[in-house]
């Protein structure tokens, strides 16, 4: 009864081959519900604004190669090529303003914007160049308005050296040299 073997093991064989065709569907099926909600998503975030957010999700949804979305896979190509140019070309023009405003002398302005850049592109050249110039300019403005406040202060004019003081607190920031100096001077005398 070879006959009946063969049989009965051809019908095996093609039950498991109809069991894991169903089970590959079924994979494929799912690979492909996961690809259209990871699509989905990024394309949420990329309309709700969120672009960094939407650019990663996009990033990880191609690098993931889902089955049957080559359309939303170029379709998110697109996207990720249009959400970097978006954010180079805010990050260039904010770069140009933080340069304009080390050009206008308004340093403390300028060194803050440029910090702004350099968060977000640390490479950024023009950021630094415009950053380091503003800062240079202001440490000196700063340096010989406190050099002043320090005469004022041991000639007995308090109150000329607490504005000289004040003065720098306005044309500076929290957590710069001189800032910090005319602080801890205020604070002494105002107890």
């Amino acid at each position: 009864n070879a006959e009946g073997l063969s049989l009965i093991s051809q019908i095996e064989t093609r039950d498991t081959e109809a069991k894991q065709k169903e089970m590959d569907e079924k994979e494929a099926s799912a690979k492909i519900q996961a690809g259209k909600a990871h699509y989905n998503r990024a394309k949420a975030l990329e309309n709700e604004g969120k672009v960094k957010a939407a650019l990663n999700e996009y990033q990880t949804f191609v690098s993931r190669s889902y089955p049957g979305m080559s359309n939303e896979i170029a379709s998110a190509r697109r996207s990720i090529a249009s959400i970097e140019k978006s954010i180079q070309d805010k990050i260039a023009a904010k770069a140009a303003a933080c340069k304009s405003l080390a050009a206008a002398g308004k340093n403390n302005e300028a060194i803050q914007a440029c910090e702004i850049v350099l968060k977000e592109d640390p490479s950024n050249t023009v950021a630094k160049e415009a950053r380091d110039k503003a800062r240079s300019i202001m440490q000196k403005e700063l340096r010989a308005i406190y050099e002043d406040s320090r005469l004022e202060e041991s000639m007995g004019n308090v109150e000329g050296a607490k504005q000289k003081w004040l003065q720098i607190k306005q044309l500076s920031f929290p957590g710069e040299e001189f800032y910090e100096k005319a602080v801890t001077k205020i604070k002494k005398y105002e107890g």
